[in-house]
């Protein structure tokens, strides 16, 4: 395996709507590729009636895949499904302790640091994806069909979903585990779901995913997280939502050609 079979690239941009509302990006993100062939993600999109959302959602993506990496440093090659989720559900655990330390720090309600947050692990055999809230995970198989991971949560009610500062965070949380060998994942916030998933079915659209995977794979050096951005600052975008907006792409080396 090659010393780095990943290209990666992610990107967060703020929307029409709360660049009118003098609102800042509430979304974040962190992914990094790792030895021996793991690439961890983390994508958060802070809830936009919380007044410390962009904070939570730095604060979880940073606590996440922290824990990420110590768990990816030490998980067996052939470990179960539980130790997966397990694992996932630790960094998960993490991100609610950060928000809970910037609530007490700033003495504050811990609903006002109110995220979602969705995570992915994906190492050389298998993976899992774990998630609270409305974003989504996608996955490309070598064929090129996509598979949905984890489908935006919705709540009791019209509008509503789950946030990491609900006292039922862990119950919440959807989970993921494959063995099989995906090729490509997008992991995107709500901002994208219109653009990026056949509604209501959830499914991937391939319009969208496609040209962005075969791009990354086919991108070399150049400045792929600087492209990301203008893609999704483009009218092809901003004219179809007004949210803030993440989009965090993997390809393996097997589709770099």
């Amino acid at each position: 395996m090659a010393a780095n079979p990943w290209r990666v690239a992610g990107a967060s941009v703020r929307g029409s709507g709360h660049i009118q509302s003098g609102q800042p990006c509430q979304d974040a993100h962190l992914s990094v590729v790792l030895p021996g062939g793991w690439w961890l993600a983390a994508v958060a999109d802070g809830a936009g009636s919380a007044s410390r959302s962009q904070t939570g959602a730095e604060q979880a993506v940073q606590a996440a895949l922290t824990a990420l990496r110590d768990f990816a440093g030490t998980v067996p090659a052939r470990a179960t499904e539980e130790a997966w989720r397990q694992g996932l559900l630790g960094a998960l655990h993490a991100a609610r302790h950060a928000l809970d330390r910037a609530a007490a720090s700033e003495n504050l309600p811990v609903r006002e640091f109110a995220t979602a947050l969705s995570l992915l692990v994906a190492g050389p055999e298998a993976g899992a994806a774990l998630q609270v809230g409305d974003g989504a995970v996608v996955a490309a198989r070598p064929d090129g069909s996509l598979h949905t991971l984890l489908p935006p949560q919705t709540g009791e009610y019209a509008n509503e979903t789950n946030f990491l500062v609900s006292p039922r965070y862990q119950e919440a949380a959807g989970f993921h585990h494959f063995t099989e060998p995906y090729q490509a994942f997008g992991l995107f916030t709500d901002g994208l779901q219109r653009l990026a998933l056949n509604l209501p079915e959830t499914t991937p659209h391939g319009a969208f995913f496609n040209p962005l995977f075969r791009y990354l794979a086919a991108a070399g050096d150049s400045a792929t997280a600087v492209e990301l951005t203008a893609f999704l600052a483009s009218p092809r975008v901003t004219d179809r939502t007004d949210d803030d907006a993440t989009l965090v792409l993997g390809v393996r080396a097997a589709l770099q050609r």
